[in-house]
């Protein structure tokens, strides 16, 4: 019992020191083509420049992603761990939420 408490203990640590990991991500060349009509907006395409710690000047690109009513689609950059999804902003029009895969789940 008291192996199960420990494991589960050095379980517990490791995910918080995994989530407490930060990373700088610096975008450039940030592009959104949009069809506006009466009915609704329809995302043509998004684009932009990654740079972080496992990349620069890496290429993020997709076309027609699902954005309205919710976003659902997260696509990656190039053959990269990074992905992103484009939201609805706060103080902008669009936001995006970038992830990077730096282990196994």
């Amino acid at each position: 019992m008291r192996a199960i408490a420990i494991a589960s203990s050095l379980a517990a640590l490791a995910a918080a020191a995994a989530a407490e990991r930060t990373e700088n991500i610096r975008i450039s060349k940030f592009l959104v083509r949009k069809n506006a009509a009466p009915d609704g907006t329809t995302i043509r395409v998004v684009d932009f420049k990654l740079d972080g710690d496992d990349a620069h000047g890496l290429g993020c690109t997709v076309q027609a992603p699902a954005y309205y009513p919710k976003p659902s689609e997260v696509s990656t950059c190039g053959s990269s761990k990074y992905r992103f999804a484009l939201h609805p902003g706060n103080d902008t029009e669009f936001s995006l939420r970038i992830y990077h895969e730096t282990g196994l789940a």
